[in-house]
């Protein structure tokens, strides 16, 4: 994945939990009945066939985003390689 792609995901991220690190003030039950209502809604995701985010996905982001000091790079995805990949040298 290239880095405009890792950039293109890190804006969608940030547009999905948007209402939350904004929203300072949100109680309790906003915050849970927005985390069920996006967690409910089907997404199209970049370079993704998935259609659907799980609240504690949406957790994870937010909570990266607040402990990054609202830095988007916090949202970029990670370079994960696959464990069943063959190295060739």
């Amino acid at each position: 994945m290239d880095e405009q792609q890792q950039k293109q995901i890190a804006v969608f991220r940030f547009g999905v939990i948007a209402d939350f690190v904004n929203r300072p003030t949100l109680e309790r039950g906003e915050r849970e009945r927005l985390l069920r209502e996006k967690s409910e809604r089907a997404w199209q995701i970049p370079f993704s066939r998935r259609t659907r985010l799980s609240r504690s996905t949406m957790v994870s982001w937010i909570r990266r985003y607040q402990q990054s000091r609202g830095k988007l790079e916090s949202l970029l995805p990670s370079n994960r390689s696959c464990p069943f990949r063959r190295k060739t040298d």
